[in-house]
């Protein structure tokens, strides 16, 4: 047996923690994704299915969820509009960690996504004694912010990079709807 298989028959409180922890705030996804773009109430935006190999899972915690259960790991794409504060985007991205015990921040650091300044962070850390390794974007635009991450076991993490970085490469704000 593999060790990620290992991982997921016996951290299967693990995987839930993930998906509860990782997404800020918690919010019931109403939208739709089809074509490769997500529609909800507030927003339009784009973005890539991560490809062979991730399946789209159901999730009340973020607007879209892709889960690749060979290496136990996670892709999550979260936007919130209702309730907006403008704070540092460092801020905004640090409240993605809370949760994970024992973090130690590899990096974090100011990209441009979508045309517009953004923050990335990647930690690792123990979520329910497991070791793990998160990478995410935060970003601010329409006075709505957007969080997009990747999880997985610290051992196997390289091994979903690709498909994250993918979906981060193609991910566009298309347009906010007004109230």
């Amino acid at each position: 047996m593999k060790y990620y298989d290992m991982w997921i028959l016996k951290k299967p409180v693990v995987i839930f923690i993930l998906v509860i922890c990782l997404v800020l705030p918690v919010a019931c996804s109403s939208g739709t994704y089809k074509n490769n773009v997500y529609e909800d109430k507030h927003n339009v935006y784009q973005v890539m299915s991560p490809g062979k190999g991730w399946k789209r899972i159901a999730t009340k915690d973020a607007d879209l969820a892709f889960w690749n259960s060979k290496i136990a790991a996670f892709i999550m794409v979260n936007s919130t509009c209702d309730g907006y504060k403008d704070a540092p985007l460092e801020s905004l991205s640090n409240h993605l960690f809370f949760g994970i015990e024992k973090k130690e921040f590899i990096q974090q650091k100011r990209v441009m996504l979508d045309g517009r300044q953004a923050v990335y962070s990647e930690v690792t850390g123990l979520l329910d004694g497991a070791r793990v390794r998160v990478s995410a974007y935060t970003m601010v635009k329409n006075y709505c912010t957007y969080d997009i991450s990747y999880s997985a076991p610290t051992k196997i993490y390289g091994k979903g990079l690709k498909a994250f970085e993918k979906v981060m490469e193609r991910f566009r704000v298309i347009k906010r709807k007004r109230k």
